[in-house]
C-alpha cells in the first residue's frame, strides 16, 4: 500500500467537520456512533464511548485552527456539568477520535504530530482498541511527535458469537486542547505479539468524559506503552475465558490464522480455569497450556507462558490481615510446563503478589476498579504491563529466539500516580433514560461478573 498522510486544520486536508463513514476516514463523535452500528461495538472503534444516559446528546465539538484540529475538553466538560447541575469529580476529558480504513489486516507504522494549545499536565495517546501508546506532559505551544506500531486484526467482540472483520485504525488524543496536526500511516513488516487470556488482560471500553480511575483496563491495553515501535500487539484476550473456551469459541483460531513465523504468543490463564473441576491446575489446565505451546511452535512462532496475575484478596486472622493467594497452584503448573517444554515463563503472579503485599490491601485498591479485587483500572493495567516488561527483560540471553521481543522492551511512559475518583453519576435531568438491553443476553457482562463472584466464593 502507498503511505497515507493526513494533515489537519484550516490549511490541511482534514477539517473539523469531516466525519468518518465506513470505508473512509474522519472524526468519530457521538453523531457517528448513532449513524453507524459498527461504531457502537467498542472493539471496532476507539474503545471510548459515552455512558448510556448521554447517548443521543452531542458532547464532542471539534474545532480547527491553522494549528490543527482539537477538542477544548475543559470547556466542554464545564458546559456539560452546567447542563447537568452536577459536577462530576476528577479532571475528566473528552477524547478526540480519528478513524482510518486500511487495506488489510496487519501491522502499520504510525507517525503522529500534535501541538499543545494549552499546558497539558497529563496528556494521553491511544491507538487501536484503546491501547495506551504514550502519556506525558506538554507545555503550551510545544509540538510533540510520536512513532508507534498498531496491529489491525479480526476479533470476536464481547456480546457477539461470530468473527468480525476489522480493517480500521483508530487514534485517540486525551487532553485539553491537544491539536492533531499530522498523521502518516504505512505498512510495517515487523513481529506481532499475540495475547491470549482472560479479563485481566482484555481490552475494555472507557466511558467519557474519561478518567483513568473510573474505567476497567486490562494489562494487554497498556503493553504497547512498554514496547518500542516495530513491535505490534494483537490482543485477543476476553472476559471469562479458560484455556478451553478460548479455543472452543474461536479466539485461538483467529490468532492462528494471522500468526507468522517470528511472531510471539503470550498466554495467561487461570482465573476461570480454577473454577472447573476438569481444568484444575495439574490436570486439564496444564495439558491445554502444553497444547497451545505445541501448536504455536508449529507455526514457527514463539510461545510465552505467564503465570496468572494476583488478585487483591486477603483474609482476616487473629494476627490481622493475611494475603490469600488463590492462584498459587496454577502458577506452579505454568512453571512445570515451562521446564518440561523449555518455554519461557514470566512470573506475573509472583511480581503482582509481591507488589500487593508490599502496598497492603487498602493501598492496592487504587489500581483496581471500584469494589473489585480482580480487575484493574487503567492505572493498574499500566502497572501490570510493567511487570510483564520487567519479566521480559529478565529473560536476557536465556532464550536467543526471543531476542527481538526482549530488545523491544522500553522504559514505559514513566510513573503514573493514581488518583481515585468515583464513577460517573447519572444526572437528574436524564433520570428517565433507561439502560438498553445488552445484545447476546449480555454474555460478556455475565462472564465478567462470574469472575468476580468466583473469586468471592473462594475467599469465603
Amino acid at each position: 500500500m502507498r503511505e497515507m498522510k493526513f494533515t489537519f486544520g484550516r490549511e490541511g486536508m482534514v477539517r473539523a467537520g469531516d466525519s468518518y463513514a465506513p470505508g473512509g476516514y474522519g472524526f468519530v463523535t457521538e453523531r457517528e456512533r448513532i449513524a453507524w452500528e459498527e461504531l457502537r461495538v467498542f472493539e471496532l472503534n476507539s474503545g471510548f464511548d459515552v455512558p448510556y444516559w448521554y447517548r443521543g446528546e452531542a458532547l464532542t465539538w471539534i474545532q480547527e485552527t491553522e494549528e490543527g484540529c482539537y477538542v477544548d475538553s475543559h470547556r466542554l466538560t464545564e458546559a456539560l456539568w452546567g447542563r447537568d447541575g452536577l459536577r462530576q469529580p476528577g479532571e475528566r476529558r473528552i477524547p478526540l477520535c480519528f478513524k482510518v480504513t486500511v487495506p488489510a489486516a496487519g501491522n502499520y507504522q504510525v507517525h503522529i504530530t500534535v501541538k499543545a494549545l494549552a499546558d497539558e499536565e497529563e496528556a494521553m495517546l491511544f491507538a487501536g482498541r484503546r491501547h495506551l501508546m504514550w502519556k506525558g506532559s506538554v507545555k503550551a505551544g510545544q509540538r510533540f511527535r510520536k512513532t508507534f506500531t498498531v496491529n489491525v486484526c479480526d476479533i470476536i467482540p464481547n456480546e457477539k458469537k461470530r468473527i468480525f472483520e476489522d480493517r480500521t485504525l483508530d487514534v485517540a488524543l486525551v487532553g485539553d486542547c491537544m491539536a492533531l496536526q499530522e498523521l502518516t500511516i504505512g505498512e510495517a513488516d515487523c513481529p506481532t505479539v499475540y495475547l491470549a487470556g482472560d479479563s485481566t488482560m482484555a481490552d475494555y471500553r472507557a466511558e467519557y468524559p474519561y478518567h483513568p480511575s473510573a474505567c476497567y483496563g486490562g494489562w494487554g491495553q497498556a503493553l504497547d506503552a512498554w514496547l518500542e515501535a516495530g513491535m505490534a500487539v494483537c490482543n485477543q484476550a476476553h472476559n471469562g475465558r479458560t484455556t478451553e473456551s478460548f479455543r472452543a469459541e474461536g479466539h485461538f483460531g483467529i490468532a492462528m490464522k494471522h500468526i507468522r513465523p517470528g511472531d510471539y504468543f503470550l498466554m495467561q490463564f487461570g482465573h476461570n480455569d480454577q473454577k472447573l473441576s476438569h481444568l484444575q491446575a495439574m490436570g486439564g489446565y496444564l495439558e491445554n497450556l502444553k497444547r497451545f505451546v505445541e501448536e504455536v511452535r508449529q507455526k514457527g512462532a514463539y510461545p510465552v507462558i505467564l503465570t496468572p496475575i494476583g488478585r487483591n484478596t486477603w483474609r482476616e486472622e487473629k494476627a490481622g490481615l493475611v494475603y490469600n493467594d488463590l492462584l498459587w497452584e496454577n502458577a506452579e503448573a505454568c512453571g512445570r510446563v515451562g521446564r518440561e517444554m523449555e518455554v519461557p515463563v514470566l512470573d506475573l503472579h509472583g511480581d503482582s503478589m509481591a507488589d500487593i503485599k508490599n502496598l497492603g490491601r487498602d493501598a492496592s485498591k487504587v489500581f483496581y476498579h471500584v469494589d473489585d479485587w480482580t480487575h484493574t483500572n487503567d492505572y493498574g493495567a499500566y502497572r501490570a504491563a510493567g511487570y510483564v516488561a520487567s519479566e521480559l527483560r529478565r529473560l536476557g540471553d536465556s532464550f536467543p529466539g526471543y531476542r527481538a521481543l526482549t530488545d523491544a522492551v522500553g522504559a514505559g511512559v514513566g510513573d503514573w500516580e493514581p488518583q481515585t475518583v468515583p464513577l460517573l453519576t447519572k444526572p437528574g435531568r436524564l433520570a428517565h433514560v433507561q439502560e438498553p438491553i445488552k445484545c447476546e443476553d449480555g454474555e460478556a457482562a455475565k462472564n465478567h461478573q462470574a469472575e468476580i463472584n468466583g473469586a468471592l466464593g473462594m475467599i469465603k
